[in-house]
């Protein structure tokens, strides 16, 4: 009998790749998936260089139905997670910084909680448009490593 909610991931995290892909961001597809990256982007900076980040993805027909434990990505310097809402097909991106803030609940569920007023301020800062998102790993600065 096939596992149906392995195939929705999998649908969803190859329609997000798709939205990717058309936003000009490369994105490489991982072989095993064992280390909580669905794929990797490739983006070229303004100077030139190339920098590479682990791309997480979360779905679910509803945005409320989005649960995961991600605060650990925020401890990870090149790291974007996008939630993916496949009912509308619309995505919400994150970069380490942004995970770090939003989702640091550590509970049964995860730290993924999408009430209303969050996505209305989430798309208000644009992060429901990934061209928005190439901008911004365009021009980001690397993130230094914490001292311990």
């Amino acid at each position: 009998m096939p596992n149906v909610r392995k195939r929705h991931g999998t649908a969803s995290e190859l329609q997000v790749i798709g939205q990717l892909l058309d936003a000009g961001i490369d994105v490489y597809q991982t072989v095993v998936d064992d280390q909580g990256i669905d794929a990797v982007l490739r983006v070229p900076g303004r100077g030139g260089e190339v920098r590479y980040f682990d791309l997480q993805t979360k779905s679910s027909r509803t945005w409320s139905g989005i649960r995961g434990k991600v605060s650990a990505l925020g401890t990870r310097t090149n790291t974007v997670l996008i939630l993916f809402n496949s009912s509308t097909h619309e995505c919400l991106w994150f970069d380490a910084d942004a995970v770090a803030n939003e989702f640091s609940g550590t509970g049964r569920w995860g730290g993924i909680f999408l009430r209303k007023d969050r996505l209305t301020r989430f798309r208000r800062e644009g992060r429901d448009k990934l061209d928005a998102l190439l901008r911004h790993l365009e021009t980001r600065q690397p993130r230094r490593k914490r001292r311990g």
